[in-house]
């Protein structure tokens, strides 16, 4: 698989950033990827910490002295809502946690046990 879009690639504008987040969205390749990467949609979380984190780089750019930008891009764009059906802020209930570690390997129980009791979660 690609890279899938690519904050490298907003060219900085409200409306690229716009078609930047739907494309994450609706899960086009970005404009670096081979031809046929078959990219899935993002989560709307997953979009929001992206966007996030480009709507920092381009403040630091706004509030450098002297300014690279005289505007922030990001400030004007709507992030898409969820869709209730995504699974951020679900967690293994105690059964699902017992049954996870007698499943993995014993190199992995730290591993398991870190992501379970710190709340941490793969995300993509």
């Amino acid at each position: 698989m690609g890279s899938c879009q690519s904050p490298t690639e907003v060219r900085g504008s409200s409306a690229h950033i716009s078609q930047w987040t739907l494309g994450l969205q609706g899960g086009k390749p970005g404009p670096l990827d081979r031809a046929g990467t078959e990219c899935g949609p993002y989560a709307a979380k997953a979009i929001a910490n992206l966007r996030g984190l480009l709507l920092s780089i381009f403040q630091s750019a706004v509030t450098a002295d002297p300014a690279l930008r005289d505007s922030n891009p990001c400030v004007h764009t709507r992030l898409p809502k969820g869709n209730g059906t995504e699974d951020d802020e679900v967690f293994p209930g105690p059964d699902e946690y017992i049954a996870l570690r007698q499943h993995v390997r014993a190199d992995a129980l730290d591993v398991i046990d870190a992501l379970v009791s710190t709340g941490l979660r793969w995300a993509r």
